[in-house]
């Protein structure tokens, strides 16, 4: 009986609240446990902007379409008859001098929760999207999953997460900090050079400077990279990326104005705008590694999110290790 809420389809929801814009992902759960995905759904609200300017204070514009977002979302998830769901907010809310006021007003209109985690289970939940279409069974992983503020690097061995790094360097913040700098998108360098040596010491300390297994790139820039590969370069496959690739892309983007990005790689305006910086920093984290390509598997914290939905029937706040 204790698997009882097994014995039909379960309708299921994970919100993920980045720095770049906020995703429902709905999904069902089948008798055996499988979890299919069923639709997606996103809003361009961009928390970044405010939270990683100086203050880090989100304004009441930033909050209000927050707000709305959740309700759009609420009813969505009321119209696929989701059962239960899960919100978490990452780097953006954490940061934010006022992310507790943002989670209440979103609490008050919808009823709905919204969790802010730490960098460690936010990679935990990205593995656990990953591990739900990557074999990563008896291999060690590098894996990158870029946020809007923050690039959480971790090593893995089977399951088991070994060391993680979150660099406050997603592409959002890195944006804002050239901006308030008076620096240019081509200047990206000049900031995510301070970062690089974090991921090889990474590497060093947990590995013993053995290259790893596989590396696997998350976040929705990231999968735009694989797309970019086909677009800028005539190759035939999106699913992987590698450091020759990224070379190419960097050239290529930084060309190109951003209206050119939004209408010749039919890019939306706040992707366009972060996409060469996002390479950019791909390109630099791998730099010192003995990496011959980067896998894209086109999931992340989301999916990542849904899979721990629909193995926590009860709920819980705190996701398992890997």
């Amino acid at each position: 009986m204790a698997e009882s809420w097994r014995a039909k389809p379960v309708r299921i929801g994970a919100i993920d609240v980045g720095s770049n814009g906020i995703r429902l992902a709905i999904g069902e759960v089948d008798t055996n446990g499988a979890v299919s995905h069923i639709n997606s759904f996103r809003e361009a609200v961009r928390l970044g902007t405010d939270a990683f300017a100086p203050g880090g204070m989100l304004g009441e514009k930033i909050i209000s379409d927050t707000v709305a977002a959740f309700d759009k979302f609420k009813k969505l998830m009321d119209e696929h008859e989701v059962a239960r769901h899960r919100a978490v907010a990452t780097s953006a809310t954490r940061e934010s001098s006022n992310g507790d006021e943002l989670v209440a007003r979103i609490a008050e209109k919808t009823s709905i929760n919204l969790e802010t985690i730490g960098p460690l289970e936010e990679a935990q939940l990205v593995f656990l999207g990953v591990a739900g279409v990557v074999d990563v069974t008896h291999k060690t992983a590098l894996m990158i999953d870029m946020g809007g503020g923050s690039i959480e690097v971790t090593v893995t061995r089977d399951r088991l997460a070994l060391g993680c790094e979150s660099l406050r360097i997603g592409p959002v913040r890195l944006m804002q900090k050239l901006v308030d700098q008076g620096l240019t998108e081509a200047d990206g360098p000049q900031i995510i050079e301070r970062y690089r040596g974090a991921v090889k010491e990474l590497i060093r300390a947990e590995l013993e400077d053995n290259p790893p297994d596989l590396c696997v790139g998350t976040g929705g820039n990231i999968v735009r990279m694989g797309k970019l590969r086909t677009q800028l370069l005539g190759k035939t496959k999106a699913y992987k990326v590698k450091p020759g690739d990224l070379d190419s892309m960097i050239d290529k983007l930084l060309e190109m104005p951003v209206e050119d990005r939004i209408k010749k790689l039919s890019l939306r305006p706040d992707r366009a705008d972060v996409i060469a910086l996002a390479t950019m920093a791909l390109r630099l984290m791998i730099a010192d590694l003995p990496i011959n390509r980067v896998l894209i598997p086109g999931v992340g914290l989301k999916e990542g999110l849904l899979r721990y939905v629909a193995h926590h029937p009860h709920g819980s706040s705190t996701t398992p290790a890997l």
